[in-house]
């Protein structure tokens, strides 16, 4: 019997144990409820506070999920259909990229994006 994949789970891998990388789950993004639309996870940007922030296409937020995978907080938004994120330099602003409506929607950041590169100069 074939299973319908679960689209609503966050994986993570352990690169770092003995033998090749292992997936297991992280978390689980979604609300349940009984809409026969596609909802599931899309752009993810972990913050400085450890957390993953994750935009939920069909949801209408950004659910974050702490360091132990357990759903923190869902950031509401205008729009439903989520589909990016990206921390504003300064810290001060989540920018939310939403289809449905065509718009980029700011949020108040509750804390700094993590770099996405290392931030030690002249390390190449």
């Amino acid at each position: 019997m074939l299973r319908k994949p679960d689209n609503s789970q966050i994986y993570r891998y352990d690169l770092f144990g003995a033998g090749p990388p292992r997936r297991e789950v992280f978390g689980n993004v979604l609300q349940p409820d009984d809409r026969p639309v596609f909802k599931g996870p899309d752009g993810m940007k972990f913050g400085v506070d450890g957390r993953l922030y994750c935009t939920v296409y069909n949801q209408r937020n950004v659910t974050v999920l702490d360091r132990n995978g357990k759903v923190a907080e869902r950031l509401m938004l205008d729009g439903a259909q989520p589909t990016n994120l990206a921390f504003s330099a300064d810290g001060t602003t989540l920018r939310v990229t939403e289809v449905s409506k065509g718009q980029i929607e700011a949020l108040p950041a509750p804390c700094a994006g993590l770099a996405l590169h290392d931030p030690k100069p002249g390390l190449r």
